[in-house]
């Protein structure tokens, strides 16, 4: 499991962008999102650098 703090995810489409960017990236992945503390956790197989970078590019750069 790995999480991320992402100040920028502030509403509903932040967090379906985040979410689509995160399957984009492992299409086997789970997401769970916690809009109210911007963290989102992720159970995946994927390096975590490369999540971020997908996040990143985006424009959700995790904390």
């Amino acid at each position: 499991m790995i999480e991320f703090q992402i100040p920028d995810m502030t509403c509903g489409h932040c967090a379906s962008m985040v979410s689509s960017t995160l399957a984009l990236a492992d299409p086997d992945c789970k997401v769970t999102i916690d809009l109210a503390q911007h963290k989102v956790s992720v159970q995946t197989t994927e390096e975590k650098s490369a999540l971020v970078e997908a996040l990143t590019e985006a424009g959700y750069p995790p904390a």
